[in-house]
């Protein structure tokens, strides 16, 4: 009887737990949902390039059944004006949405960080969960019409149904291969980590045969699923692929390198024109050289933002005509490329735009805050800029120093993860406009090892405290 009444107490400590658990998960996603709604009805969001191109691209999808555009992807742009058809034009539906999927995060984060480390950890993947929800990056982030709003919601997720289909059920690959067709039609570069990781796996993994199946379900489904596109982009665009962004981007990379040399000499030409002498990448002589050589005259929107394109095909042609200039001066050129690459990277890695408290294109540099003495200014910079790159790659290698050290059963999956994430980071730094908004989506997987490295560095700490109060104890007795 009296072993009964033991159990039935453990039985009822433990749904105690669970339902606080849960109750604190909940709270957790209520208050998040709460600041993303704060931004998106107290702040305007500024008038920028992406947003206004992303805007322009779905009044057009809604008013004239087209995409106008070699270089974005057509997953974005369709989401928006699927919610402006239900809700109107307005962009503030949107936003909400937005707020609404970003606030899932913490549901998916707590979930694959329990998956990754177990019932005891619970408390650690809630608080790396809140770390991403409750920051005013990621809330500001919903207010805005970007295509890595949905990322940062669908990254998590694909990652979960990765670690599932490699230690669960090969099933899951239905799962993963959902998620990387909405992700191609987004940001087809993303889709690198899931088959990284599964392809890593099936390599290392004792689980091959899993692996395996639940991949070949993924990579079927994914084909399925974007087949469509990248047959109409080949037959009716004049471009293979999901987009075009690559010869762009390796224009916006590489032209600035030198101003003279043998390829597409007129165009350079008219880029020196309407650049004069730059000294830095820039994106900028890309849009107006689109909008005003392409476009048919009408301004969409605001002048400086007009996008829209008469013949897809021939904006896919003058990305390439732009390509050849980058690709003729980064070998060239490679040693300034090669460091302003690797400037860019670790841009990446440090910390956060803070946009939502200085305007992007009127930010306030360090020197001018330290002269007007703005020292709350100062302090947030200080702790975005220096102090939580040094605290994520500290608590980073925590991390996997305490996975490896305890053999955790996670730790093949958390260090591919790390390396990954390194991994597909390098193309947004090589090859594109660097911005910190390209390494959220995985923010929440970042935080989770982070937390858990802390997490055993203070577990140590208390345990010597406690043979520290012992032997005093002992002593004085």
């Amino acid at each position: 009887m009296a072993d009964a009444a033991i159990k039935l107490a453990q039985v009822d400590e433990e749904v105690r737990e669970r339902r606080l658990f849960q109750r604190a998960v909940l709270l957790v996603w209520g208050l998040s949902l709460v600041l993303s709604l704060g931004f998106i009805l107290w702040l305007s969001p500024p008038t920028m390039w992406d947003p206004e191109e992303y805007r322009e691209l779905a009044e057009s999808i809604l008013k004239d059944g087209t995409f106008p555009s070699a270089l974005r992807s057509p997953g974005y742009p369709a989401f928006v004006a699927g919610v402006q058809w239900l809700f109107g034009e307005s962009p503030v539906p949107v936003r909400i949405v937005q707020a609404i999927l970003l606030s899932t995060i913490v549901f998916v984060t707590v979930r694959l960080g329990l998956d990754l480390f177990g019932w005891k950890h619970r408390w650690l993947c809630l608080l790396a969960s809140a770390a991403v929800v409750l920051n005013p990056e990621t809330a500001y982030m919903s207010s805005l019409l970007l295509s890595d709003v949905l990322m940062m919601a669908i990254m998590p997720l694909i990652v979960l149904a990765c670690v599932r289909t490699i230690e669960v059920d090969w099933r899951y690959g239905f799962l993963v291969g959902l998620t990387l067709v909405v992700t191609a039609y987004i940001r087809s570069e993303q889709v690198l980590l899931p088959v990284f990781l599964l392809c890593t796996a099936a390599i290392f993994h004792v689980n091959r045969k899993r692996i395996f199946a639940g991949g070949a379900v993924a990579a079927c489904i994914l084909l399925i699923g974007v087949s469509p596109w990248l047959i109409h982009c080949r037959v009716n665009r004049g471009y293979s692929g999901m987009n075009c962004a690559l010869n762009a981007n390796l224009f916006q990379r590489g032209w600035y390198l030198s101003l003279q040399g043998s390829a597409e000499p007129e165009l350079r030409k008219l880029l020196m024109e309407r650049e004069e002498t730059p000294t830095t990448y820039s994106y900028a002589p890309v849009r107006r050289l689109v909008s005003d050589t392409l476009t048919d005259g009408k301004k969409f929107g605001q002048e400086h933002f007009a996008y829209r394109t008469l013949d897809v095909r021939k904006e896919a042609e003058l990305y390439r005509r732009l390509a050849s200039i980058g690709k003729e001066n980064i070998p060239r050129h490679w040693k300034p490329y090669l460091r302003d690459a690797t400037r860019a990277y670790c841009v990446m890695w440090t910390g956060f735009d803070l946009d939502w408290l200085w305007p992007a294109n009127n930010r306030p540099t360090f020197k001018v805050l330290m002269t007007k003495r703005e020292f709350a200014g100062i302090a947030v910079r200080l702790l975005s800029r220096i102090v939580w790159p040094i605290a994520m790659g500290l608590s980073l290698t925590a991390g996997v120093f305490f996975l490896l050290k305890q053999r955790h059963r996670s730790a093949f999956l958390c260090i591919s993860l790390l390396f990954w994430i390194a991994v597909c980071l390098l193309p947004a730094a090589f090859l594109s406009n660097p911005s910190i908004r390209y390494r959220l989506p995985y923010d929440g997987i970042l935080y989770l090892i982070g937390f858990f490295g802390l997490s055993q560095i203070l577990r140590i700490i208390h345990d010597r405290h406690l043979r520290r109060s012992g032997l005093h104890h002992q002593c004085v007795v």
